[in-house]
């Protein structure tokens, strides 16, 4: 049975996992856990599918399997690296608002209330500059749980940061000229540093 699990998805997957990892790392803790890939079930019995998917990288057109196990993530460098420097930028202009976003997330954390918090982000309306929130949100809280030793925590804040990207804002996404996209609000941000607002 074959399966299509859009390009926008895996790219979610690829660059929430790539940012949490590096956050984690910028803060001292060694860890690499590969995407979370959209979970299938079979519709039969709902048993969770193994996934297998080639990825074709859209710069150097290679090839790579992607399972649940290995990850290559070559065909996204460019927009992990956008959306870490945008992240900074978020991070250097926003200090405040993160600080009140993540004072409404308390452990125990439960999914509902990440998705709340989440909510609250995008409830008026979906720009690049409140997916870096986001993101950046899922990388402060992931390694406050490393720190509190609650490592468990940072696959299930990946996990379901990429089932409510996948819910709610990959359409979006697709709908905007993809995860390259995220591109021109960091073109944007660096002609117009003054007068840009990333939120």
């Amino acid at each position: 049975m074959a399966i299509e699990i859009s390009k926008v998805s895996i790219t979610t997957s690829l660059v929430i996992s790539d940012y949490v990892n590096n956050a984690a790392q910028r803060a001292g803790f060694i860890r690499f856990t590969g995407p979370v890939l959209p979970s299938i079930h079979c519709d039969k019995c709902k048993t969770k599918l193994n996934i297998l998917l080639i990825a074709k990288c859209d710069t150097c057109n290679e090839t790579n399997l992607i399972n649940d196990d290995k990850v290559e993530a070559c065909a996204h460098i460019k927009e992990s690296k956008v959306l870490r420097e945008l992240c900074d930028e978020f991070a250097t202009r926003y200090e405040k608002q993160i600080g009140d976003l993540y004072s409404q997330n308390h452990q125990p954390m439960s999914i509902k209330s990440y998705w709340t918090v989440l909510d609250s982000v995008i409830e008026n309306n979906i720009n690049w500059g409140r997916i870096v929130a986001i993101v950046y949100f899922s990388g402060v809280l992931a390694v406050d749980c490393l720190k509190a030793s609650n490592d468990e925590y940072v696959d299930k804040i990946i996990e379901w940061t990429c089932a409510f990207f996948a819910m709610k804002v990959d359409t979006w996404i697709a709908d905007n000229t993809g995860w390259g996209g995220i591109a021109a609000l960091k073109e944007n941000i660096d002609k117009h540093p003054e007068g840009c607002t990333v939120i």
